[in-house]
């Protein structure tokens, strides 16, 4: 129910893409091996937290969505989809095996509904036609500990005000501790940072209702000049999360 929407992802699910994907010194993706868990805390980054990514180059964290009016927003609604279970984003470690702290894998995001005996189902609409997840960051890393997925692409459905607010992220990273026990994969400290275009950011806006439009489009301008001509076309965006380990069926790759 509402969530990371199906969005255009790498395609497939195995490779090496993304950062460098299964080289170095992390082992490679194990067949077979398959974690889940549950974003259970989300939460937009309030400007300034030095653990978003520097997305222009100028040695300063970008997001553009952390003022105190967006936050202030947009939190209190998305923890209570959260812990009411109304938004759903469930994390699938694919390649990775236990304890999941060093590893080259998939990551893969979808959404699902609860399934009444305290797992989920996930939402067949965040797959393509071959069953693969259409949010997965290839080449994901697991080193140490911490992980490093990205560059990919991402989508956030954020409710506010009663009104639903479908971002579409590009060049997004994600960071985070990682590990895998008997509950499944838990990822603590997350952070996804990227960018919207401000194309698709007018294209989410169309969906809300005009009143609400115009508030938001006053608190968040473009802040990001993507291709040099001097003119803001992008808009950078971080976001904080925590998962913890959750059993997923109704995978359609697993049948």
């Amino acid at each position: 129910m509402g969530g990371a929407g199906g969005m255009g992802g790498e395609g497939g699910m195995g490779g090496e893409g993304g950062m460098g994907g299964a080289g170095g010194d992390v082992p490679p993706p194990v067949e077979g091996a398959l974690a889940t868990g549950r974003i259970d805390s989300l939460a937009i980054a309030e400007q300034g937290d030095m653990d978003c990514q520097d997305l222009n180059g100028d040695n300063v964290p970008d997001n553009v969505f952390g003022s105190p009016l967006v936050t202030g927003l947009a939190n209190g609604e998305l923890a209570t989809a959260v812990a009411e279970q109304q938004l759903n984003l469930m994390t699938i470690a694919l390649g990775l095996e236990a304890p999941g702290t060093d590893g080259a894998f998939t990551l893969a995001l979808v959404t699902a509904d609860p399934d009444g005996m305290g797992g989920f189902v996930a939402d067949m609409d965040g797959f393509d036609a071959d069953g693969n997840p259409l949010i997965n960051f290839q080449g994901a890393q697991a080193r140490g500990g911490q992980l490093t997925a990205g560059p990919g692409n991402f989508q956030l459905d954020v409710p506010v005000q009663g009104n639903v607010l479908a971002l579409a992220v590009t060049d997004t990273i994600i960071t985070s501790s990682i590990g895998i026990d008997g509950t499944g994969l838990n990822m603590n400290e997350g952070v996804i940072s990227g960018r919207i275009t401000q194309e698709d950011f007018m294209v989410a806006l169309d969906l809300v209702p005009a009143e609400f439009r115009g508030i938001v489009a006053a608190l968040i301008q473009p802040d990001l000049d993507t291709n040099g001509d001097g003119v803001n076309d992008s808009l950078s965006v971080c976001i904080r999360f925590g998962a913890s380990g959750a059993p997923l069926s109704g995978l359609p790759f697993q049948e």
